[in-house]
């Protein structure tokens, strides 16, 4: 399972580089079930992995100018700031048996991965409908910024994935940017966001597998380079369906796989 586990971390890089995003979200079952850590680490270590690889994305729209500074110096560091409190203070502070249905004991391991798997369908449903985020004509107000950043940063931060497909439409609606922009500042949001997690993890006192974790996010990086290789021959827009109906089907391996463990 381990040497399963360090090849599906370059599927996860080429996935990213293919499709410009969405790969991430297979981070956590692979670190989860193929390494068996807990569903926090898990989390926590996807973290790390989404920040580092999406600093490839980031060069690349940063050197076309796709990038609105405004709404990183906002949504963008409210949705870390988040994060960061969210991961340090809320996660770590967990206790392993939240309560009790009838005879069920909801642990901080399903509830964690039961929001994962809810985050896996709504990804996978975006992928899989592709509707075209139209572009809005009146920009929001700043509190709709504020209580966006706080959801995303809530949302995300707690399962350990990117949210891109919650952070572009966002982008579009409150800041009346183009779509291509939009992607590339959602990336910028995500790599900070990620990375402002997993400092929450290591100021609470985790643990950190440091020679596991760079091995593994080494591997990813490696794997989107060749994804954005393959992007050059591949149509990324057919993949996108299929694949999100592998994300659905992940979703349910992961829902059964916890309730059997109860």
């Amino acid at each position: 399972m381990t040497l399963l586990g360090y090849i599906a971390a370059i599927f996860i890089g080429i996935l990213l580089g293919l499709l410009g995003g969405g790969g991430s979200i297979l981070s956590v079952p692979v670190l989860r079930y193929m390494f068996n850590y807990p569903a926090d680490v898990a989390t926590g270590y996807s973290l790390f992995v989404v920040g580092i690889s999406g600093i490839v994305g980031v060069a690349f729209y940063a050197k076309d100018k796709l990038i609105h500074t405004k709404s990183l110096l906002t949504f963008g560091v409210i949705a870390s700031v988040v994060s960061f409190l969210n991961r340090k203070y809320f996660v770590a502070s967990l206790p392993q048996e939240l309560f009790t249905i009838g005879s069920v004991t909801i642990t901080k391991d399903l509830f964690i991965m039961l929001v994962f798997a809810i985050m896996m369908v709504l990804a996978a449903r975006h992928m899989i409908l592709d509707k075209k985020t139209s572009e809005q004509t009146q920009e929001a107000s700043p509190l709709t910024y504020v209580l966006a950043g706080i959801f995303v940063g809530l949302f995300t931060s707690l399962v350990g994935a990117g949210g891109g497909f919650i952070v572009v439409p966002a982008l579009v609606a409150m800041y009346k940017m183009p779509i291509k922009m939009a992607i590339g500042t959602s990336i910028s949001i995500v790599v900070i966001n990620s990375l402002a997690g997993f400092a929450g993890d290591i100021t609470a006192g985790a643990k950190m597998e440091w020679p596991f974790l760079l091995v593994f996010t080494g591997l990813a990086c490696a794997g989107i380079f060749v994804g954005i290789y393959a992007s050059k021959k591949i149509d990324s827009k057919k993949l996108k369906p299929l694949f999100g109906w592998f994300i659905i089907a992940t979703s349910i391996y992961v829902v059964t796989k916890e309730l059997l463990e109860l």
